[in-house]
C-alpha cells in the first residue's frame, strides 16, 4: 500500500475524517448505489447506513480536491471493534486514493479498535482476497454475519 499512498500524497491528497451524517454526506450513498449498478456488485444494504448515519455513530473518510469529491471510505467503531462498509472513488479519481484512505482509515482505528473488519469476500475474488491478506487479514468464512 505504500506505493499508491505516496502517489497520492505527493500530489497533495489529504485525507479528512468526521463522523457520517446522511442528512449532510447522502451523497455518497447515492455515489456508491450508482457505482454498484455499474460495476454489478452488492454489499451492506445502504439504507440501513442511512438510518445508522442519522446517529452520526459511523466514520467518513474522504479526500476532495478543490470543490469535487474524489474518493470517500465509510466504516464505523464500535467498542473494540472497525468495521469497513463502503469504498467510493470517483470516475476521474487520481491514482493511489482509495488505498491511501484505506490505510488513515487503519491508522485512525489502530487507536480506537482491536479488530478492523474488511468485510465480505467472494470465492471468485481472489484480487480481492489477496489484496487483504496483504494487509495483514485473517480471512474468515461467514465474515460480517
Amino acid at each position: 500500500m505504500a506505493g499508491p499512498r505516496k502517489t497520492a500524497l505527493q500530489r497533495g491528497a489529504v485525507a479528512r475524517i468526521r463522523p457520517f451524517y446522511t442528512p449532510r454526506d447522502g451523497w455518497l450513498l447515492a455515489a456508491e448505489a450508482a457505482q454498484r449498478k455499474r460495476n454489478h456488485y452488492d454489499g451492506i444494504a445502504l439504507a440501513l447506513l442511512a438510518e445508522i448515519g442519522r446517529s452520526k455513530t459511523q466514520t467518513l473518510l474522504y479526500i476532495c480536491e478543490g470543490v469535487s469529491r474524489q474518493a470517500a471510505l465509510l466504516f464505523s467503531l464500535s467498542g473494540h471493534e472497525a468495521a469497513y462498509h463502503i469504498g467510493w472513488r470517483s470516475a476521474d479519481c487520481p491514482y493511489g486514493s482509495h488505498q491511501m484512505l484505506l490505510f488513515a482509515a487503519m491508522e485512525y482505528a489502530v487507536k480506537r479498535a482491536q479488530h478492523f473488519d474488511l468485510g465480505l469476500s467472494e470465492p471468485d475474488s481472489l484480487g480481492l482476497a489477496r489484496f487483504k491478506r496483504g494487509t495483514g487479514a485473517t480471512l474468515l468464512p461467514l465474515g460480517g454475519t
